[in-house]
């Protein structure tokens, strides 16, 4: 038995239909934004649908998060510089806390995020982009506080130059 994918755009949505050839099935309709009967339905051979909004917020966020802010932070000499903290930063505020006691932290994090958290983590990084240092020290204060790591602990090394001095320091071992 084949199955073919038949893709139908309407005015509400793109819908994908996966029909079974010669077996006499009804079709089974489903929506394309929500992973539908292509791809996610685990058919060996079905056709996955184009690029969806999901995936493109998803490399836009990438896009921010690897690229744009830390060669911005470099070049203005940020408090953040390193793009896994300006990962943190958003992850945060987009769950209103530390971001691994609200997701999987073996998993990675903006993925998890539904579509309005990912879109509120963009528009922050966005903002970060237009506002920059000034915006991004009041942040990652409030990412820092969230996990009990605030302005009092600069003195321990919770700075970029810190955690670089921390990085040449040799490891004591335990006895």
């Amino acid at each position: 038995m084949q199955r073919r994918h038949h893709r139908i755009v309407t005015d509400e949505a793109l819908t994908w239909v996966d029909a079974t050839v010669s077996g006499g099935n009804e079709p089974r309709v489903s929506d394309a934004s929500h992973g539908g009967a292509t791809g996610a339905s685990g058919v060996p051979g079905a056709a996955t649908p184009p690029k969806s909004a999901r995936t493109a917020a998803e490399a836009r966020y990438l896009q921010l998060v690897r690229d744009d802010l830390p060669t911005l932070a470099r070049a203005g000499r940020w408090v953040v510089r390193d793009d896994h903290c300006f990962g943190r930063i958003l992850l945060d505020h987009a769950v209103g806390g530390c971001w691994y006691d609200a997701l999987d932290r073996r998993k990675v994090g903006f993925r998890q995020l539904d579509d309005q958290q990912l879109g509120s983590a963009i528009t922050l990084a966005e903002r970060i982009r237009t506002e920059g240092d000034p915006l991004l020290r009041r942040l990652n204060e409030q990412s820092l506080g969230w996990r009990g790591r605030g302005q009092a602990d600069r003195a321990v090394g919770c700075g970029p130059a810190q955690a670089s001095a921390r990085r040449r320091q040799p490891v004591r071992q335990a006895r």
